[in-house]
This record gives structure tokens, C-alpha cells and sequence, in this order.
């Protein structure tokens, strides 16, 4: 199989029009779906540039969530209340994020704290 290289904005509206029929969370396509769709392949580096575009769509003004429940993947918006949802588990991982933050400058603050008195000694 030979992969043809699409420019960046023929790939955006690609993935914009496939999102389009991936209307709400029942919908959603994964990354590595959505990667062989538009003919990229199944790889991390291609979830990568996905995710590149799907914030280039979204800072335009599309309303294209996601989801870490399933069935998992990226969907159009297709109700307020799936805005909502989408908000609120984005608020919780930036709060779970913020206490991992915490948690680990607390610990590497005591593990280095001794290693710099060890080498000043």
C-alpha cells in the first residue's frame, strides 16, 4: 500500500469532513481509525499530527470533542449536554493534573534536598 503525502490543509479538511459525520459520543471515531481514514498510518506520531489539527479546528471554532470513556475517540458535538460532559472530564484531569503537579515537586523537593546536602558536604 502507498501512502499518499496530502498537504496540511487538504489533511485538516479531510479530517474535518469525517468528523462532520461522526455526529455525538455514540459516533466517535478513535485516533487510529480516524488515521487510516485519511490515510496516515496507525502510528503515534500520526495521532500526534491528529491531534494537531484537532486543535487548529477547535481554536476556529468546531466543536469537536473527545472522549476518554467508551466508545472512545474524537465526535462532533451533537448536544449541549455532550458539551458539558466533555467540559467537565476536562476539569477534572486539569484538577487531577494540578494534585500529580503537587505531588511531585513535594517528593523530588525531599529527594533532591538531601542529595544537594550530601554533595555540599
Amino acid at each position: 500500500m502507498t501512502l499518499t503525502v496530502l498537504p496540511a490543509t487538504d489533511l485538516k479538511s479531510r479530517v474535518l469532513a469525517i468528523l462532520e459525520h461522526h455526529q455525538g459520543r455514540a459516533n466517535a471515531i478513535t485516533s487510529y481509525d480516524l488515521a487510516e481514514v485519511v490515510d496516515l498510518p496507525r502510528t503515534r506520531a500520526s495521532q500526534r499530527k491528529l491531534q494537531l489539527i484537532i486543535r487548529e479546528l477547535r481554536r476556529e471554532g468546531r466543536p469537536v470533542l473527545a472522549t476518554c470513556r467508551a466508545p472512545y475517540g474524537y465526535y462532533y458535538a451533537s448536544t449541549w449536554a455532550e458539551v458539558q460532559d466533555c467540559l467537565a472530564s476536562l476539569k477534572s484531569r486539569l484538577c487531577e493534573d494540578a494534585l500529580t503537579r503537587r505531588d511531585i515537586k513535594v517528593g523530588a523537593g525531599l529527594y533532591f534536598e538531601g542529595a544537594e546536602k550530601v554533595r555540599l558536604l
